[in-house]
Formats: C-alpha cells, sequence, structure tokens
C-alpha cells in the first residue's frame, strides 16, 4: 500500500484493521461495505454483491480484506460473494486478502469451495495456526501468496521483525509433525471445533435467554455479534462499570 491508496472492509469486520492499515500508510482511504441489516439483525453480504461490485469500480480500492469465519459475526462469505468481489478486485489490479484465522474452526459439513482456492497474482491468503492450536498470545501466522509477493514481503520483513518468537515456532512445528505422524492432528482439530461449536451455542442460547438480545448464530470461529441498542463502545464501559472489572 502507499500514501493515499483505498482499503475495502465489510462493516462490520475485525475492529483493529482499520488501526493497523492506518497506522501503516498514511492519508489511507478506507471505504466501508455494510453487510448488517441491523434493523432484522441479518448477516447479508450475498444482498449486496452489485453493490460491491460498484464500490470497488468506483473506489479502486488496492486492498480488499475479508475474514471467514469472520470477527465479530462468526459468519462464514459465501462462494457467491468472494467470487464476486475477486473477479471485481481483478478489473481494478488490485489485491484480495482473505484472513484465514479461524479456516479451521468452521461449523458443520459444508465448506465453501473458495477455502480450496490457492494463492495468485493478486489473491493472497493470511494463515494461522494459533486458533484451532489454542496458542492464541503467540500469533503464529504465515502468508500464502505468490512468488513474486513473498519475495517483497521477505525483503522487508526481515528487519520489521528482529526477535521472532522462535521457541514456540519450535514447539509447535515439534508438535505438528509428531501429530501428523501418529494421526492425531485431525482428530485434536475435531475435537477442538467441537468444543468452539458447543460454547458458541450455549453464548448465543445464553444471550437470547438472559439478555433478550438478537445475536448471530456463529457458522464457526470464536465469536458472535449482538445487538445491545447503544454504542458499542458505551456498553462495554457501562458494562464493566456495573460488573466492577478493571479495564
Amino acid at each position: 500500500l502507499d500514501p493515499n491508496d483505498t482499503v475495502l472492509l465489510l462493516d462490520p469486520t475485525y475492529c483493529n484493521y482499520p488501526t493497523q492499515l492506518r497506522n501503516s500508510v498514511a492519508n489511507l482511504n478506507i471505504v466501508r461495505l455494510p453487510v448488517l441489516d441491523e434493523g432484522s439483525w441479518r448477516y447479508s453480504p450475498d444482498d449486496k454483491c452489485d453493490k460491491a461490485v460498484k464500490l470497488i469500480t468506483k473506489n479502486k480500492p488496492k486492498l480488499t480484506l475479508l475474514i471467514t469465519p469472520d470477527n465479530p459475526t462468526g459468519q462464514v462469505l459465501s462462494d457467491r460473494f468472494v467470487e464476486t468481489v475477486a473477479h471485481a478486485m481483478r478489473e481494478v489490479n488490485g489485491f484480495l486478502i482473505i484472513d484465514y484465522a479461524y479456516k479451521e474452526l468452521i461449523f458443520g459439513d459444508h465448506v465453501p469451495e473458495y477455502y480450496s482456492w490457492g494463492p495468485t497474482e493478486n489473491i493472497i491468503f493470511l494463515r494461522s495456526n494459533s486458533k484451532w492450536g489454542r496458542n492464541l498470545g503467540r500469533r503464529l501466522a504465515w502468508v500464502e501468496a505468490s512468488a513474486s509477493i513473498i519475495e517483497v514481503l521477505e525483503s522487508f520483513q526481515g528487519t520489521a521483525i528482529l526477535c521472532p518468537d522462535m521457541l514456540h515456532q519450535l514447539a509447535m512445528t515439534i508438535y505438528m509433525q509428531r501429530a501428523i505422524k501418529n494421526n492425531t492432528l485431525r482428530g485434536y482439530i475435531e475435537e477442538t471445533k467441537s468444543a468452539y461449536q458447543r460454547a458458541a451455542k450455549q453464548t448465543t442460547s445464553s444471550i437470547k435467554s438472559w439478555l433478550g438480545y438478537p445475536a448471530l448464530e456463529p457458522m464457526g470461529g470464536l465469536f458472535t455479534c449482538m445487538s445491545v441498542d447503544i454504542d458499542g463502545a458505551r456498553f462495554v464501559r457501562e458494562t464493566l462499570k456495573a460488573s466492577e472489572v478493571l479495564f
């Protein structure tokens, strides 16, 4: 990204994206595509395919950043929506990054076709094993991209990260090598996914029964999104104060 470039994000999406982007690029323009109907509290990106194409065609973003399963909604983007965005970004010579932080934690048997895509010259995947591996604080991750993009990343990444977390990288590598060899890795991931799914169902059930707020049923990942009828930041402040929790 260069100064004055445009980035397209969904609304809602991962709350740290805007700050991370603006801290990295001067005068960055962020365009948002609303995908949550606040009246019905329905996640509806498929209804916004035409609008997505128009936004991309008009604003010509250098980058569109998607996450699926999503944080904070817990929803999985459809093949139709992702294919539409990917095609539109190719038309404007922009990049599509799909953040797969929770890819292994999709619930149910249906897996989107784009999950099997490989990287191209304009499609990049962010990957992580910190979520399903339950080592959230370690932030172990990697990038899947074309050789030309990886070459550019390597040219500055080595000077940007001078103290990588080698101990936990090595520990995770040893575990995965052993788990693949003794055929326990898939079983562990399935158990982890089931545990997260049970937690998701309990969370949304509690929200609806105890609070009476509408909440999205997670399709994967660690999150759901509920309506609280007031500004989210204000809700957090008032909740922390009422529960006497220091933050």
